[in-house]
């Protein structure tokens, strides 16, 4: 079946695609900053366990936008320079439009678009999709795993991460725990006065007082626009309110390797320089 659609139809076709995403949802567009109602949608979505590419490709993001949209879970963020398509879909629906994920699109601007089911022409622009995506540029990715083992059941993966973690830290307590709605493997005091919790990302907890966390995060500001880049790492502090973030980056090849010890130990490794990082926070107050 091929729709029709007006600029009301392809936002509301957008949000149902996104609301009926089971296992991925695919985003392609030129210029992005993601209107709020949507953004809801995605976040939902990908803490359902949705995987998320988004490929876009006219402009760099604003700052705000940049730090909203690797807030999201299970991501993968490609840049594409040469990029002037604008496509949505999930595994049973698609729609190819005038409109890009824009804002301002969504609200002032006329646009038309066309709703496809999976059909030959679902398949055939699902395949110039994974084209422009072989071609685009990997900016960002929060998903930890880069795959899980066949014979593994999904219910069984937060046991499975924290049997790994409690092989390579033999000299650290992990146990299952909860960040906010994120459900990871946490070690209490990991250093003083600092909690680590590993899922997709590792979230550090300052234990601290508001006056030390913002002495901190201001020494931090100064040392980095709020992006940082360990080796094979990603380092993200928003603001003091929230942890600290540490995302693999996988422009390393390191987070494709099929051993999951050598994986887990970079992972250690990386922690090590997170925490060696923060204590050089502190000195510096």
């Amino acid at each position: 079946m091929v729709k029709f659609l007006t600029t009301y139809q392809v936002a509301s076709e957008l949000e149902t695609i996104i609301k009926e995403a089971k296992k991925e949802l695919t985003l392609v567009t030129p210029y992005l900053n993601i209107p709020h109602i949507i953004y809801e949608r995605l976040r939902s979505a990908t803490k359902r366990g949705v995987k998320l590419t988004i490929i876009y490709g006219k402009s760099e993001l604003n700052w705000d936008e940049e730090e909203r949209i690797k807030e999201l879970e299970n991501l993968e963020l490609y840049f594409f320079k040469e990029l002037h398509a604008k496509c949505y879909y999930n595994e049973r629906s698609l729609v190819l439009t005038s409109m890009n994920l824009y804002d301002y699109s969504a609200r002032n601007n006329r646009e038309m678009g066309i709703l496809v089911n999976k059909n030959k022409v679902y398949k055939d622009a699902v395949a110039e999709v994974e084209d422009i995506k072989g071609f685009s540029e990997l900016e960002f990715s929060s998903i930890f795993e880069p795959e899980q083992e066949k014979e593994v059941d999904n219910e069984n993966v937060d046991d499975l991460l924290l049997t790994r973690l409690k092989e390579i830290f033999p000299d650290r307590i992990f146990k299952h725990g909860e960040l906010w709605d994120d459900k990871t493997c946490v070690c209490h005091n990991y250093s003083e006065k600092m909690d680590v919790h590993v899922s997709h990302r590792v979230s550090v907890v300052l234990h601290f007082p508001k006056y030390r966390l913002k002495e901190l995060h201001n020494n931090h500001q100064r040392q980095s626009k709020g992006w940082d880049h360990f080796e094979g790492f990603q380092l993200y502090w928003n603001n003091v309110d929230q942890p600290v973030y540490l995302y693999p980056d996988r422009n390393y090849e390191i987070w494709n390797n099929e051993d999951y010890k050598v994986r887990y130990s970079f992972l250690r490794e990386g922690i090590g320089q997170l925490i060696t990082y923060l204590g050089e926070l502190q000195s510096n107050h």
